[in-house]
Formats: C-alpha cells, structure tokens, sequence
C-alpha cells in the first residue's frame, strides 16, 4: 500500500512553532483541489489552479500564518520562488507541486526566512499525520485529519483528508 509522506517544518511565519508542512504524493495518486470562488484569490491558489491541470502532483506545500492574500505583484513573486526553490531542492518540475497558505491576510511572506528554512531543511525527515495537521492549524483548537482505507473491488482505495478552521 502506497504511503504519503509529511515534513513539517519551522519556516519563521509563526515565533518557534511548526508553521510549514510538505506532502509527498504517492506515485499514482490522484490529488484533487477545491478552492475559493472568490475573483481576488491569492497567488498560491491561482497557481495552483494552473500546476493541478498538468496532471502529475509530486508534492502539497502549505505554509500556516500567513495566507499570501492581497499581496500584490510581490506576493505572486513570493509564490514562485518557494515553488523554483522547491522543485530544485525535490528534483521535480514547479508545476508538479501545489501551494497553499492559510492565516493573516495582506502581509508579505517572510520570504527570506522561508527560503532560508527549505534550503537549510532535510526534506526527507518525515512525520507523522497528527503533527503534519498541526503545522496547518492557524486559530485552531485541535488538529483535524481522517484517514481510511475502503476496498473497492479487489483494489484499496486509501482516503487522507487534512483540513483548518472547518469545526471547532
């Protein structure tokens, strides 16, 4: 059975505390996305919007704090450099990984820091699921994730959900 693998990582948006996290696809998953209709979406959302189309997603970032909304030109170039930094630290190409960020809207990224975390970071230490939706959580009681495995035919169908802010 295919097994996704998290790396949560400190990225220096939230003081000491695990605020970035790192999905590994498991080859030959199918990843779906559901975002906002919203006509001002933030870069990370209209990126991904583009990078779901090609049809292979290797890797999910997401960075909690700060949600890279109402940020401009400026936010948009955020964006890209943690894609272009990511794709050469994972060896994959930038439209294979979806982005996403979650908290204050209308600040800019500390993008110094976030490049700073990923370049410095072993992206092969990886965690546990419990931890992995923690690094998502912004106001937030509890983490909140479920994972199930349902037999469909004579094939394995494995669910993982992670979502914030949904119920508390």
């Amino acid at each position: 059975m295919m097994s996704t693998k998290f790396v949560t990582l400190k990225l220096g948006i939230k003081k000491n505390i695990i605020d970035g996290l790192l999905i590994h696809i498991p080859l030959g998953s199918k990843t779906a996305m559901i975002t906002t209709k919203n006509k001002f979406a933030a870069s990370p959302v209209i990126i991904s919007r583009e990078n779901i189309k090609s049809g292979i997603i290797k890797y999910i970032f997401i960075n909690s704090g700060n949600a890279n909304a109402c940020t401009g030109k400026e936010g948009h170039k955020n964006t890209k450099q943690i894609l272009n930094i990511l794709s050469k630290k994972l060896n994959c190409s930038s439209d294979q990984i979806l982005i996403m960020s979650t908290g204050i809207i209308g600040r800019q990224l500390p993008i110094k820091k976030i490049i700073e975390s990923i370049t410095n970071s072993d992206l092969n230490i990886y965690s546990n699921i419990k931890k992995a939706a923690s690094a998502i959580m912004t106001t937030d009681k509890f983490p909140k994730y479920l994972t199930e495995t349902y037999k469909i035919g004579s094939k394995n169908i494995s669910l993982e959900v992670y979502v914030r802010g949904w119920y508390d």
